[in-house]
């Protein structure tokens, strides 16, 4: 008796392990915008001609005048340097602008607008 137990058991077990188990997987699309902002690039302020002058050289006729002309021409330099910064993160925020679009058309979701200050 106990051996009929045992077969059945067995048989049982074989049975139950012998059946091939199938995995159905789906694979779902999800799309998420990757985008790179560079660290902006350090531009030291400069030093001034102006802010180096002596006592002697404030007293000498047009010495002022040079330096002042100088340190102008300084800032207009350092003001290029931090328009041409600007200007590379206008393009950066361009190309996320139509990425973010053409993400929501994609979803079908209608277009975001930018908050006005």
């Amino acid at each position: 008796m106990g051996k009929i137990i045992i077969i059945i058991l067995m048989t049982l077990m074989v049975g139950c392990g012998g059946k091939l188990i199938t995995v159905k997987t789906e694979v779902q699309e999800t799309l998420v915008p990757i985008l790179y902002s560079p660290k902006p690039p350090h531009i030291p302020r400069p030093s001034l001609p102006i802010h180096d002058m002596t006592q002697e050289e404030i007293l000498q006729p047009g010495a002022l005048v040079k330096h002042y002309h100088a340190t102008l021409e300084v800032l207009l330099g350092y003001a290029r340097e931090l328009e041409r910064a600007l200007k590379e993160y206008d393009v950066i925020n361009k190309a996320y602008t139509e990425q973010r679009d053409e993400l929501q058309k994609k979803l079908g979701l209608p277009p975001e607008e930018l908050p006005v200050e």
